[in-house]
């Protein structure tokens, strides 16, 4: 009797041994795993706002002139006319705060700066290479890898103010 009892109690500490052990080894292993996760955050909007030049898409925008006249166009790559030269456009924004815009034959060197912590809103600007410069605003920007998309407003030096909601793609 006594050696039976002696043997259970001998199997079950060495059961129990064994379970502290495979224990350890799951918790350890588990641990790692966590501890090597890969990191799976994306890049924030400037590093994406930078990352290639940006070609126009798909654009609808509204013109007022300072007479109180003006115009609605839309536009969408490859489906309507090219409406100022939208098929030409390339905006390039450099992690630097710089850049280049040209559409057709105009021109320019860029400077632009996000006005918000979230960097969903941007002012820049673009000195065109025949002079003059323009401001513009961008609102509810929302980048991808691939598409850039905006809400833009601007009044030209001439009086007209723009309004835009616009999707860009590298």
């Amino acid at each position: 009797k006594g050696s039976i009892s002696q043997l259970i109690k001998q199997r079950y500490m060495k059961l129990l041994s064994n379970f502290k052990q495979i224990f350890g080894l799951v918790l350890i292993a588990v641990l790692v795993v966590i501890g090597c996760k890969k990191d799976t955050a994306t890049a924030d909007n400037a590093s994406l706002l930078a990352k290639a030049s940006w070609n126009m898409s798909e654009e609808r925008f509204a013109q007022v002139n300072t007479g109180g006249g003006g115009a609605v166009y839309y536009y969408k790559k490859g489906s309507t006319s090219d409406i100022g030269q939208l098929n030409s456009l390339v905006m390039k924004f450099n992690a630097d705060g710089t850049g280049t815009y040209a559409i057709g034959a105009i021109t320019g060197t860029v400077t632009w700066q996000f006005t918000n912590a979230e960097k969903t809103k941007m002012t820049w600007t673009i000195s065109y290479s025949s002079g003059g410069s323009q401001i513009v605003y961008w609102e509810n920007i929302k980048l991808t890898e691939t598409t850039l998309q905006y809400s833009e407003y601007f009044t030209t030096a001439t009086g007209i103010t723009s309004l835009a909601m616009a999707t860009c793609t590298h």
